[in-house]
């Protein structure tokens, strides 16, 4: 098949060879990942396989580095290839039948195997890997966040409670702020956990902010009560530190780790 995708791009040019090209690519990205998996599939049939899992450096370890070195690779980045290769074997067959075809590339191989990584049931897996690569051969160019939606609606078909969630959600909180010199004012952007957007939109109009009196600072309340928090200009701003999601309960604390 390989020699075939690679007899195709023969007389082509422009897009043609572009996309005749792409397909080589995918197709032998895919057998790569394969002879990953044959290496590890190799250390694990060598003798005292079972007690190099004690090891500091175990089978997985091992076949990481031995990657990393033939690709000029870490190992963590050897690792990630090889975690995608033992899935497409083990868990996507269909899936990985598309990518050694030339079909699907690599990015979007390594989306469907991360997010289709907590489906435990084989019959859900069987079906969340048949349904994936029969839809994938209809999408088209998609962003990054729509092309895991749509890998996690076919996946919520069969089992819905292997979606990823809150855990990769919550680590990309955060609080930005865009200054616009021009009109000297600043834009303040964040993501927040939902408990706590909830408790700040119940105080909107509230007559006090923990304890301390609004005053009139500006037309925008809740706006000046921000600027007075950043610029530390109240006295309990000065003598606590504060974490923005405690601030925004309503609650004070101390604040030992980044928001």
């Amino acid at each position: 098949m390989f020699d075939q995708l690679v007899a195709d791009t023969a007389g082509t040019h422009g897009a043609g060879a572009v996309g005749a090209w792409t397909r080589v690519e995918n197709a032998a990205c895919a057998r790569r990942l394969a002879a990953m998996v044959t290496m590890l599939d190799a250390c694990h049939a060598a003798d005292g396989s079972v007690d190099r899992e004690q090891w500091c450096l175990d089978n997985w370890g091992a076949v990481c580095a031995q990657i990393g070195a033939a690709q000029q690779l870490t190992s963590g980045a050897a690792s990630r290839l090889l975690l995608v290769a033992v899935a497409l074997r083990d868990r996507l067959p269909h899936v990985g039948a598309l990518f050694t075809s030339g079909t699907i590339g690599y990015r979007l191989v390594a989306t469907i195997a991360r997010r289709s990584g907590l489906v435990r049931d084989p019959a859900a897996l069987r079906a969340v890997d048949a349904a994936l690569a029969d839809a994938v051969r209809q999408w088209g160019p998609m962003s990054v966040d729509k092309t895991e939606q749509a890998i996690d609606t076919l996946i919520a078909e069969f089992d819905p409670y292997a979606l990823p969630r809150t855990q990769d959600r919550a680590r990309g909180r955060c609080v930005e702020v865009f200054i616009d010199d021009a009109s000297g004012l600043a834009n303040l952007w964040g993501t927040l956990f939902a408990t706590d957007g909830k408790a700040r939109t119940g105080r909107v109009g509230a007559e006090h902010v923990d304890g301390i009196q609004r005053h009139d600072w500006d037309q925008q309340p809740e706006g000046g009560e921000i600027g007075q928090l950043g610029q530390g200009q109240r006295e309990e701003c000065r003598r606590e530190e504060w974490h923005l999601g405690s601030w925004l309960r309503g609650a004070r604390r101390r604040c030992h780790a980044p928001f």
